[in-house]
């Protein structure tokens, strides 16, 4: 978790968080929103666009070229939303399967680091365990140490 990354905005009680992706074409308003599940001390995680109608899509393909940069920004997130929440867990999955393999490689390539603060849950067919490098996984789950 040492990646380069966006400086963001913390709002609603560090529920919602709000950075731009730039590049040399275009500058996208992204936005990290971590809502309550139907299961305690759960929260799922969104990462969306901002569109210029004002709506949020999680479909859109930016192609800004900062896709690492921006999964650093979300990890960055984390950290503030688990010190706001420490009894929480945090829940996430690609809107597609190939965003959730993207997911999965960015977990595997901060591992060691993520580690030290956070117990990594992958979810299978069979239900969720300790996340294992090269093994596929549906969603994940973040949570303190």
């Amino acid at each position: 978790m040492n990646e380069p990354f966006y400086e963001f905005r913390v709002l609603d009680e560090a529920l919602r968080f709000e950075f731009l992706s730039i590049s040399d074409q275009k500058t996208i308003k992204k936005i990290v929103r971590y809502t309550e599940t139907n299961i305690a001390q759960l929260y799922n995680l969104s990462l969306t666009d901002l569109l210029d109608d004002g709506t949020e899509s999680d479909m859109v393909i930016s192609n800004n070229q900062d896709m690492e940069i921006i999964l650093a920004t979300v990890f960055r997130t984390f950290h503030v939303f688990l010190t706001a929440y420490p009894a929480c867990q945090i829940f996430f999955m690609g809107s597609t399967p190939v965003r959730t393999r993207l997911y999965q490689i960015a977990v595997t390539r901060e591992l060691t680091n993520a580690l030290e603060v956070f117990d990594i849950k992958g979810l299978t067919d069979t239900g969720f365990e300790q996340f294992v490098v090269n093994k596929p996984y549906q969603a994940f789950v973040f949570s303190l140490k």
